[in-house]
């Protein structure tokens, strides 16, 4: 795309003693040169970067999974410690917060 495009805008300004055919016989090269080893590697390059991008996302997912999970056990260690941090009706509303909590992140 924009780097071939590239090349060949370097290849129309063909010096004006430069004949037609050495004008295209730059431009084949130059396409050449291209294909070869410029394509090569920005599909390399692609590629990389999607996989990155799976990386990404997955260590996103792990992150909020292993977040819940400290959540989890945050509130449980509250209620053994705390007998429902203060809540005037013994935790009772609180140990069913979290088991509502527990069921909706499965």
């Amino acid at each position: 795309g924009m780097v071939l495009g590239r090349f060949m805008q370097i290849s129309d300004g063909c010096a004006p003693t430069m004949d037609a055919f050495n004008c295209v016989a730059l431009r084949g090269i130059c396409a050449l040169y291209f294909e070869h080893h410029v394509s090569p590697l920005v599909k390399t390059m692609q590629e990389l970067q999607d996989q990155m991008r799976v990386q990404v996302q997955e260590l996103r997912v792990d992150v909020n999974r292993k977040a819940n999970a400290h959540e989890i056990t945050d509130l449980e260690r509250r209620l053994k410690e705390g007998g429902g941090g203060g809540d005037p009706t013994g935790g009772v509303t609180t140990q069913v917060k979290l088991q509502e909590f527990s069921a909706a992140l499965k």
